[in-house]
């Protein structure tokens, strides 16, 4: 590719000089480094930008990809990084980056934060949400992006090169609009130039996902009138208790957020403190409700939240939770019921009391 640069106040064009990559490992730094300058909207309509890269991120069993990727919403995306003069950037690097994400399938979002960690400076959450800012970062959303990527396999998978070959790009147009996999398959052609302290990087992307299989489509965000037809058709003898929770949510909270997720609709009980949003806990249509302590630890401290479980663990059914300050405590709705109205207002008025107290 020829590329020419005019400076206005200066006559004439001059030519930009290709800066060809000489080592693998320099792909992988470029795109560690900054994996906002891969197009996503080239690979699927509407995908949020990738914001966090992680390097040589070890799979048991299967060795090391060169990129993890995370955006926003909890979306995943795998990269291995060829040369053009590399003779696995054939056939040897697809098995590969498929080991890499059958590794990653069905993987818990524990595991994978306990593998990241290795890498990172925090947890994963912690490390994304400082990438994004407190003003639009949303751990829930985050992790449930997580879960469901992990369970349903639907990884963006990326083969990063300097140059795309006619046998590579067969191989992506063949995976993408022949198969039905979950999974979309890419090759990322990257090329530099300079001129003078100046440097322009020309990112490529070949293997768009066609229109009509767009794999990361299946959450979208959950509403009201959803919530409450799946409830009645999962747990219509637990619909009025879920009913009373969602009316007292709406008029206690300071937020009530609705879930995202393929699978399950859920609502969550936020109130807001020092320009801190507080999840306390969740309610999913499929008759459970989870106390976050694994956001509350981290969002009112361990002393707090030691106050909000000792009370609250002075009524059944809260005594059998599990003790540990941290995690997801799920309680089934099916056991508030049975243990009578004044459960289901012990918990109001707990909850009540922790957003008084701030």
């Amino acid at each position: 590719m020829r590329i020419m640069l005019r400076d206005k106040g200066i006559v004439g064009w001059q030519h930009v000089e290709s800066v060809p990559f000489t080592e693998e490992a320099e792909l992988q730094k470029l795109l560690a480094e900054d994996p906002t300058v891969i197009p996503v909207d080239d690979i699927e309509d509407g995908a949020p930008t990738f914001k966090l890269a992680i390097r040589e991120v070890g799979l048991p069993g299967s060795g090391s990809t060169d990129i993890l990727l995370f955006n926003e919403e909890g979306g995943i995306g795998l990269i291995e990084c060829k040369l053009d003069a590399n003779p696995e950037i054939k056939r040897k690097v697809i098995g590969q980056i498929l080991e890499y994400a059958a590794y990653l399938w069905n993987m818990k979002y524990e595991e994978l934060d306990s593998l990241v960690g290795n890498k990172i400076d925090g947890s994963l959450a912690e490390v994304m949400g400082a990438k994004m800012g407190s003003a639009s970062w949303n751990e829930e959303v985050f992790r449930g992006g997580i879960e469901d990527t992990l369970k349903n396999g639907t990884f963006h998978l990326i083969i990063a090169v300097d140059s795309v070959n006619d046998e590579l790009r067969r191989i992506i147009n063949y995976l993408n609009e022949c198969g039905n996999a979950s999974f979309t398959f890419h090759a990322l052609e990257l090329e530099t130039f300079r001129k003078g302290t100046v440097e322009m990087l020309v990112p490529h992307i070949f293997g768009k996902v066609p229109q009509g299989r767009q794999p990361t489509a299946a959450r979208r965000l959950w509403t009201e009138e959803e919530f409450l037809k799946q409830a009645e058709r999962d747990a219509p003898h637990l619909l009025a208790t879920m009913q009373d929770l969602l009316a007292w949510s709406r008029s206690a909270a300071d937020d009530v957020f609705w879930g995202r997720g393929s699978q399950n609709a859920s609502f969550t009980f936020h109130y807001k403190q020092d320009g801190k949003t507080i999840s306390v806990y969740t309610v999913y249509a499929n008759g459970r409700v989870v106390l976050n302590y694994e956001y509350l630890i981290r969002q009112i401290g361990e002393s707090r939240l030691g106050k909000f479980d000792q009370r609250l663990r002075q009524k059944e059914p809260f005594r059998r939770l599990p003790e540990k300050l941290s995690g997801f405590k799920s309680l089934d709705i099916e056991d508030l019921q049975r243990a009578g109205a004044e459960s289901v207002a012990w918990l109001k008025s707990t909850v009540e009391e922790l957003k008084l107290r701030g």
